[in-house]
């Protein structure tokens, strides 16, 4: 949630005015890969993308009246897409194409004005406006090469490219001024002892670190942010994979507006476990 107050100072007897926003981006995806030869990787996974922002505008009067009045808006959008990609292994090197798509759905928004008259003691309803339109998300592209020497490290990288100029959202979000936004990231993944007969459980832990630098869709803006995370073995295969990323978006040019946010993620990897045949025979 983001607050910020600022004083009135053309209105007589003076006042404020307060800004606050909830709410956020969520969603889960659901993969399968399999390989195909010897030598072909490939994977794809559903996407359940939630969009659901709240925000309040307030305009508090501290004059012999002293009402306070604001607008308050709420945002929903729910959507599905889908992630593909496949991977092809040269020597110690991997090189990986994937792409990404949500298709268009319905985005709802409704905004209200109310005013509380300190006269009476009570709220009055100014106005409210529900509308909807459907919400173009772009899709993106992405290549990648990654370089594993040894059982014990593994190095990644990655550029990528979102379609703006496909985006569209009827006039209820921001505009956008980019066409193409790019981005790059950078990571690697530890293991400290991965091919021990008997190792100790933190030896087979995957230790994983990563930065990114994003473009934003807005001429001059961009984020960028710093990564840790596990893979921890479950029994019976698989991994629980947990990430903490931190991060900073802004405009260049104005060093005293940007934002600070933070991601945590879960994951699950079944790996093998759930298509594993059974060679014995009775």
């Amino acid at each position: 949630m983001k607050h910020q107050t600022m004083p009135l100072s053309d209105t007589v007897g003076g006042g404020r005015l307060s800004i606050a926003q909830s709410g956020g981006i969520t969603g889960w995806e659901l993969g399968w890969g399999r390989v195909l030869g010897s030598r072909l990787y490939v994977g794809v996974t559903y996407q359940r993308i939630y969009l659901n922002m709240d925000s309040t505008f307030t305009r508090e009067v501290t004059s012999v009246v002293g009402d306070t009045e604001w607008d308050s808006t709420h945002t929903l959008f729910r959507g599905n897409g889908f992630r593909a990609g496949i991977l092809l292994p040269l020597g110690d090197f991997h090189v990986g194409i994937s792409g990404s798509h949500v298709f268009e759905a319905p985005l709802e928004k409704s905004v209200g004005t109310y005013r509380y008259e300190n006269n009476y003691g009570s709220e009055k309803t100014i106005s409210t406006v529900k509308r909807e339109k459907n919400l173009k998300i772009p899709s993106a592209v992405s290549i990648g090469l990654a370089w594993q020497g040894d059982s014990k490290w593994l190095v990644a990288s990655d550029v990528s490219v979102s379609a703006w100029r496909t985006y569209s959202a009827g006039g209820l979000l921001p505009t956008v001024d980019r066409d193409y936004a790019p981005s790059f990231s950078l990571g690697a993944q530890y293991i400290p002892a991965p091919n021990l007969l008997a190792p100790k459980y933190w030896e087979t832990i995957r230790y994983r670190s990563g930065f990114r630098a994003h473009a934003l869709p807005l001429e001059n803006n961009s984020e960028y942010a710093f990564s840790l995370g596990t893979g921890l073995p479950l029994r019976g295969g698989g991994l629980l994979d947990l990430s903490l990323e931190v991060g900073r978006r802004g405009d260049e040019h104005l060093r005293d507006l940007s934002e600070t946010f933070v991601r945590f993620g879960v994951g699950f990897n079944g790996g093998r476990m759930w298509s594993r045949s059974q060679d014995t025979n009775y």
